[in-house]
């Protein structure tokens, strides 16, 4: 299992052609630098079978941990997912981390959204 990073894509009013990123590995984590929470993830399930996209939330509240965000993209869906708030979701350096336990023909676009 490798940590691949990833950087996220900052829209213009100009318009921007999305970044796509594909041929990811399901046993790698997707680190995606969060550093103001304004991170969203559109991911793209062109295959035939659903994807589990899992946002690691290595944080606690009150001694407790804080489980993991888990959003299922059926087959032939797109969703939409964020913002991530720094302070649930980020790690120690500021990361957000994302798993997928399929990744046949998903996609993945990182926008950070300036609000």
């Amino acid at each position: 299992m490798a940590e691949v990073t990833r950087a996220p894509q900052v829209p213009t009013a100009a318009g921007s052609v999305p970044t796509v990123i594909s041929g990811m590995s399901s046993a790698d984590t997707q680190v995606i630098p969060n550093k103001n929470g304004d991170l969203i993830l559109r991911v793209i399930n062109g295959g035939s079978e659903t994807t589990k996209v899992t946002i690691v939330t290595p944080n606690e509240v009150g001694g407790n941990p804080i489980a993991d965000r888990e959003v299922e993209v059926t087959a032939g869906a797109t969703k939409i997912i964020g913002p991530f708030d720094k302070g649930t979701y980020n790690d120690l350096h500021g990361n957000l981390n994302v798993k997928f336990s399929k990744v046949t023909t998903v996609t993945l676009e990182i926008t950070e959204v300036k609000l």
